[in-house]
């Protein structure tokens, strides 16, 4: 299919912008180079002719220079052309759970997706295959339910000695996760009251039933690893590349930390979804990182930063600039030994999605079945999950003082401890947000 031409976005006033950071901080174009593995040649060219960096190159003199990404672009306005995007079309194409968190009450869009996430179960492959649960086609047995993932746990303890499940209660990012557990349980765990103020509800018996879940899963099931109290989002990507764990919860952004960074081979790592509540309750709590734009950004500019997306490969558009840029990451990504996989949902247009599949599977370096129960539930509408209203990291943070006393002690209260974290975390709420 023929693709339209498109105009290749201007890096001149960077290269200026580098090029004055450079000389200001007294360094030469050698030194630099030298420190950054390239060719003065090449950062010459970047400076002066604006020519186009690589994306890992870009990026590293970004932070290096602390130049802002967002006031590059968006303060100084695009030349205006005949093939300005249609915006509001664009738009549109957004996926609909994303566009609500960059959107105000009114439904004006202040922000677009670079990336996205949602949180699914991570499993090391290698120790499925020695407790025998994978299928016929090497793909572990994802359990579909929270009991299920008990009994599988359980299994892989026994057949292989590992734990079958890194739980985190070290650090917030215990409570993080623990919260979408609640979720999955039934509970909400916080109200809007509409009015500026919130309720805790971390006590409701929905959260203490997660909570005792996750009691059961250490006393009745011994499944955990030796001391979640030590492990940290680290230290569980570490026991399941290593094979420490056979499952942790963990997101789709975050493949290569297993593999890249704790050795586990690409084709060992698989990603299924969150496992359904007792009621048949299934969430994947969802982030990700965007691009803001300001209230007073004009057409142009939004349309700046809309070619600065192209070239990173995120925008929605499917033309020759987005494209390669898909395949610069996938390529990076292969060479690295990441797993090529598909991206997160954040824009939905036929032609887009089309084409990254189609550079996916041009660079794929593992059996895309490993992760496909993950991008099933994750498209379904529904399924994605934001954060709760209030202060989520102070919420996390009780949560974590529960998880902690649930796992060290066999006898604990969970209901007096769950009463407590609410109270504390309620204190917070009245403190910090008031009547409008």
């Amino acid at each position: 299919m023929a693709k339209r031409p498109v105009e290749k976005y201007d890096f001149k006033a960077f290269g200026e912008a580098i090029k004055a950071a450079r000389t200001g901080r007294k360094e030469s174009r050698k030194q630099v180079s030298d420190e950054m593995y390239i060719s003065p040649r090449y950062l010459a060219n970047i400076e002066n002719k604006g020519q186009h960096p690589s994306l890992q190159i870009f990026f590293e003199l970004m932070l290096r220079y602390n130049i802002s990404v967002d006031q590059f672009l968006l303060d100084t306005p695009a030349e205006k052309n005949t093939k300005r995007r249609q915006l509001d079309a664009l738009l549109d194409d957004m996926n609909d759970n994303i566009k609500g968190l960059l959107s105000d009450s009114d439904g004006k869009v202040y922000g677009v997706p670079r990336d996205a996430y949602g949180l699914g179960l991570m499993c090391n492959v290698e120790l499925f295959e020695k407790a025998g649960l994978v299928d016929e086609n090497g793909v572990p047995k994802f359990p579909k339910t929270f009991d299920e993932l008990a009994e599988t746990a359980k299994k892989i303890k026994e057949k292989t000695g590992a734990a079958g499940l890194c739980l985190l209660a070290k650090d917030n990012s215990g409570g993080w996760h623990f919260s979408n557990i609640a979720w999955n349980f039934g509970a909400k765990l916080v109200t809007d009251n509409g009015d500026g103020t919130y309720t805790s509800n971390l006590n409701s018996k929905e959260a203490v039933a997660a909570m005792q879940y996750v009691s059961d899963l250490k006393w009745k099931y011994d499944v955990l690893t030796a001391d979640p109290t030590a492990e940290d989002w680290g230290t569980g990507f570490q026991q399941l590349g290593t094979g420490g764990a056979a499952m942790y919860i963990a997101a789709n952004d975050a493949v290569a930390q297993p593999t890249q960074t704790n050795g586990l081979d690409v084709k060992k790592l698989a990603l299924g979804a969150m496992p359904a509540g007792p009621n048949g309750d299934q969430y994947s709590l969802t982030g990700g990182t965007p691009y803001m734009f300001s209230k007073d950004a004009t057409p142009e500019q939004i349309s700046a930063a809309f070619d600065f997306l192209e070239v990173m490969g995120k925008a929605p558009e499917a033309n020759d600039t987005t494209i390669k840029g898909m395949e610069a990451d996938a390529a990076n990504r292969k060479q690295n030994g990441v797993p090529v996989i598909q991206t997160f949902p954040c824009w939905t247009n036929k032609e887009y999605v089309d084409a990254n599949n189609k550079v996916v599977e041009e660079y794929s370096n593992v059996d895309t079945a490993m992760f496909q129960q993950f991008f099933d539930a994750v498209n379904k509408e529904g399924n994605l999950h934001t954060e709760e209203p209030g202060d989520a990291q102070e919420m996390y943070a009780q949560l974590t003082n529960v998880l902690q006393a649930v796992i060290t002690n066999k006898d604990a209260d969970i209901q007096k401890l769950m009463d407590t974290a609410n109270s504390n975390y309620q204190k917070t709420l009245d403190s910090e947000f008031k009547k409008n």
